[in-house]
């Protein structure tokens, strides 16, 4: 395989790489943007609702949570909003004990959120076959919570620094390789300058020929 062969392949594998880091990057941020998108229009309705029914009901709220497609996460996440602008705004319109009892409601359906699939259901038979178990699991329960997301965390950024360390790694290679070759490419290239020039000298008249 001649260089200009690698040369090509070199360059149609960093464009694929970069296709896919550039697919993969856009594709995470449409999926940040819907998420936030989702829960803010959870936040809105369930505001509305509670202002709308004093006596909403936890079943309820969720039932608002599904036909707006959310996960578990983004409800949990957007309770947090809610109670901190409580917390924090003076005239918020919904009182911060009726957003904590929902909160509450969540943990009892959910307390192994954020825990991965394979551990909630040992945790739960634990908790069920010991007495005082579930006392006993949350402290367990909270650095499983807490190492997950440094987990997940962790995981995002080494995916993005191991595909940004390929495309650079692909770029330093392709130019060493160009730059190593380039005096025979140029030397290649004028080949063709010189050897067009060859018939036009021999069919110059020399002096002798002149005289003659």
């Amino acid at each position: 395989m001649d260089f200009f062969t690698w040369q090509n392949v070199l360059l149609a594998t960093l464009v694929f790489f970069v296709a896919g880091y550039f697919l993969w990057a856009v594709n995470t941020i449409a999926d940040s943007l819907i998420n936030i998108g989702q829960r803010r229009r959870y936040r809105e309705a369930l505001v509305k609702a509670m202002i709308n029914n004093e006596d909403l009901t936890w079943d309820q709220a969720k039932v608002i949570a599904e036909v707006r497609f959310l996960s578990q996460s983004c409800i949990k996440k957007s309770l947090n909003y809610l109670i901190d602008d409580a917390l924090v705004e003076k005239d918020f319109e919904v009182p911060v004990k009726r957003l904590e009892a929902f909160k509450t409601s969540f943990n009892e359906d959910e307390p192994y959120d954020g825990i991965p699939n394979e551990l909630k259901l040992p945790l739960d038979k634990i908790k069920k076959e010991i007495e005082n178990g579930q006392e006993l699991l949350e402290p367990l329960v909270g650095h499983l919570k807490e190492f997950s997301i440094q987990n997940s965390a962790s995981k995002k950024r080494q995916n993005i620094i191991s595909a940004t360390s390929l495309i650079v790694g692909l770029i330093s290679f392709s130019y060493a390789i160009y730059t190593t070759n380039a005096p025979e490419i140029g030397a290649v290239q004028s080949l063709p300058s010189e050897i067009q020039d060859v018939p036009n000298k021999s069919l110059q008249p020399t002096a002798k020929a002149a005289v003659e």
